[in-house]
């Protein structure tokens, strides 16, 4: 749809028979939506909002290894949580996206042992908008620095002329510093707050910040040790943004919200060093056209508007999935991937979750 033209290998998911399973408690519901995987240690974690507890899973063994409360009151609170990153077994940060953007460090107990405020909006200062939902992940801890992805506030976001979209912050001096402007696209249109949010993700051997935007085809990244940026130049045919922001109606807003596509967060895979990222492509339809239930429901049919994007480490696009790969959970483990997947077995549907064996394989 836009960008230089060319054509892309497609892949699809070939499901193997083969599957890993965690077994849940009582108070955990198989449908959770915070969730986070860390490929270095082989760690899955996820928030359970129904006892406020985080719970930790070392990848092969079905039963979790630590079970977390977390606190609303006293000197372990934690008002929010919207991130989780298992650094190690006791240094556990949690960012707490509230009224100012705090990190916590706990150990396995639930204790705080230090928390640092990264964002305070009252001093104007650049916020993140993100959460655990749905798997984001862009808070990092690597070698006494704090990454996160921020975003202007929404109600200045027009009074600088250029935002930064990375913070990194020195836990030993407190310093914050910003990299890695917003696009050109961000201004060149106007985008709102929504369009200039920001997904990130750290490539710890290469020692890169990867950053993903929404109306932007390219990816951009920030060499850690150098300081050196750098961005893609590719495009992406597959996928029309828009050229314009803020529709002037309900209907045009609504039609905008189809018509157009975006880019979503992204997953590492370290079984084959490649780079995951989700989109939507938009889908062609008149703009007068009547957009009842019926109408929407058959936009959204089948995958044909959900892609899962596949990058190289040098940010070169390699090929693309039709279904966002990682809305789901994703862990790797001994070379293999593996996606959570429904149970189907009445028994154990209510505390078993299945996650099974999968590869990419390119079509003919």
């Amino acid at each position: 749809m836009e960008g230089e033209n060319f054509i892309l290998p497609e892949f699809q998911v070939n499901f193997k028979s083969d599957s890993l399973v965690f077994h849940l408690d009582d108070e955990t519901s198989v449908q959770f939506d915070n969730w986070r995987f860390n490929h270095e240690l082989g760690v899955f974690s996820f928030f359970n909002p129904i006892n406020r507890s985080v719970y930790i899973y070392e990848v092969g063994n079905e039963s979790y290894r630590f079970k977390i409360p977390i606190e609303r009151e006293g000197p372990n609170a934690i008002p929010r949580i919207s991130q989780i990153h298992v650094h190690g077994v006791d240094s556990i940060f949690i960012l707490s996206a509230f009224n100012n953007h705090t990190a916590f460090l706990i150990d396995t107990t639930g204790s705080v042992l230090d928390k640092y405020e990264l964002s305070n909006r009252q001093q104007g200062e650049y916020f993140t908008s993100g959460s655990l939902q749905f798997g984001k992940q862009d808070f990092y801890f690597y070698e006494d620095k704090i990454f996160l992805t921020v975003m202007p506030r929404g109600e200045n976001y027009k009074a600088k002329e250029k935002y930064p979209s990375l913070l990194i912050f020195d836990i030993n001096t407190e310093k914050k510093e910003y990299f890695v402007d917003f696009p050109s696209r961000f201004y060149d249109f106007n985008f709102g707050v929504f369009q200039g949010m920001s997904h990130g993700l750290f490539h710890s051997s290469s020692k890169k910040f990867i950053l993903s935007y929404p109306y932007h085809h390219e990816l951009k990244s920030l060499d850690i040790i150098t300081g050196e940026e750098f961005e893609s130049k590719m495009g992406n045919p597959y996928v029309r943004l828009a050229n314009y922001s803020n529709p002037d109606s309900e209907k045009e807003m609504r039609w905008y919200g189809f018509y157009f596509g975006w880019y979503d967060r992204m997953l590492f895979n370290p079984v084959d060093q490649t780079i995951w990222r989700m989109a939507t492509v938009g889908r062609n339809f008149d703009k007068d056209q009547d957009l009842n239930e019926s109408t929407i429901r058959n936009i959204h049919g089948g995958n044909e508007q959900f892609f899962t994007f596949i990058y190289d480490l040098d940010l070169k696009l390699k090929g693309f999935v039709k279904e966002f790969l990682h809305f789901q959970p994703i862990i790797f483990h001994e070379g293999k991937m593996y996606k959570k997947v429904p149970n189907t077995n009445p028994v154990t549907a209510e505390n078993l979750v299945i996650f099974r064996h999968f590869e990419l394989v390119e079509n003919d």
